[in-house]
C-alpha cells in the first residue's frame, strides 16, 4: 500500500497569525493526529513558491485510511476550525500518494 499525504496549504490574516500558530501546534494538529488516521504530522512555514504561508502535512498509511478520515471525523474538526479562524484564513488541501521512495 502506497502511504498517502495529506497536505493543508493556509494563507492566515496577519491579526490572528500568532494565535493561529499556537493553536495550531497545541491543539489542532496534535489533535488530528489522536483520531488515528494518520501516522505523523509535520507543520511548515512557506518560504517560497506559493501565496500560502504556512503548511501541514499529515501521513496517512494509505488511501483508505484517509478516505476513513475525510468521510468520519474530518466535519467535525472542519467546523471546529471554521469557527476559530475562518473568516482570518484562507485554506487548500491537496492529496499526494507515493510512488517512490528511496532509503
Amino acid at each position: 500500500m502506497a502511504k498517502v499525504l495529506y497536505i493543508v496549504w493556509y494563507e492566515v490574516d496577519p491579526s490572528v497569525e500568532k494565535e493561529w500558530d499556537a493553536w495550531m501546534s497545541s491543539v489542532h494538529v496534535p489533535e488530528v493526529v489522536k483520531l488515528g488516521n494518520f501516522v505523523t504530522a509535520r507543520r511548515y512555514l512557506v518560504k517560497e513558491g506559493s501565496t500560502a504561508r504556512f503548511a501541514t502535512m499529515y501521513e496517512a498509511p494509505d488511501q483508505a485510511t484517509l478516505q476513513k478520515y475525510l468521510d468520519g471525523p474530518s466535519q467535525a474538526v472542519r467546523e471546529d476550525y471554521s469557527k476559530r479562524f475562518g473568516a482570518k484564513t484562507r485554506i487548500t488541501r491537496t492529496f499526494l500518494e507515493e510512488t517512490f521512495a528511496t532509503g
